[in-house]
């Protein structure tokens, strides 16, 4: 196995992961409107199956690729002999014209290194945005608080005593944040 063939398995299954995706996207919306007016827990149950399954789909794809790549090989050589004989081609055609869906694959499988740049660029583009996020977020907890109000504590409380939190926990004001109250 070369590694030219573990790297086309990965970008393939990488842009297989695109309709798979839709398609668990799908299903999950399905779900959900099956399960409206039931129990939160079996939403998000069906989510994190949702979740689970688009973690697992590009595996079990790449290792398909990997276990068949060897079948691709020899039908690659037998076009390659097809190509090589001698055909006859009536007047007016240059060359012989290939499936509108092959030209397609066979210009991603060329330019699949880009592919993986591409997608590789974008993990680490949206990674540094959630880091960057989570920074800013840690920050604002902790920057400048100002005293809460006392009536606001006493709910606070009230509601922690109801919830049946028996842990401490605190509040906390900022005077960075803005928030508009919404009142009932």
């Amino acid at each position: 196995m070369t590694d030219i063939t573990l790297f086309h398995a990965m970008g393939w299954s990488l842009l297989h992961l695109l309709w798979q995706g839709a398609l668990v996207a799908l299903l999950l919306a399905c779900a959900l409107g099956l399960l409206r007016g039931r129990s939160p827990q079996w939403r998000y149950l069906a989510a994190c199956c949702a979740l689970a399954l688009m973690m697992i789909l590009p595996v079990i794809t790449f290792f398909y690729l990997v276990a068949n790549s060897h079948n691709d090989s020899k039908a690659i050589t037998n076009i390659t002999t097809v190509e090589g004989a001698e055909l006859s081609l009536p007047n007016g055609f240059d060359q012989i014209s290939i499936p509108l869906i092959e030209q397609a694959v066979i210009t991603l499988d060329r330019s699949m290194h880009w592919v993986l740049l591409t997608w590789f660029a974008g993990v680490v583009l949206f990674m540094g945005r959630l880091s960057t996020g989570m920074i800013v977020a840690r920050r604002m907890k902790s920057a400048i608080s100002q005293p809460v109000p006392v009536g606001l504590q006493h709910r606070f409380q009230e509601l922690r005593h109801r919830l049946g939190i028996t842990q401490p926990v605190k509040l906390i004001q900022s005077a960075v944040v803005q928030v508009e109250a919404f009142r009932q």
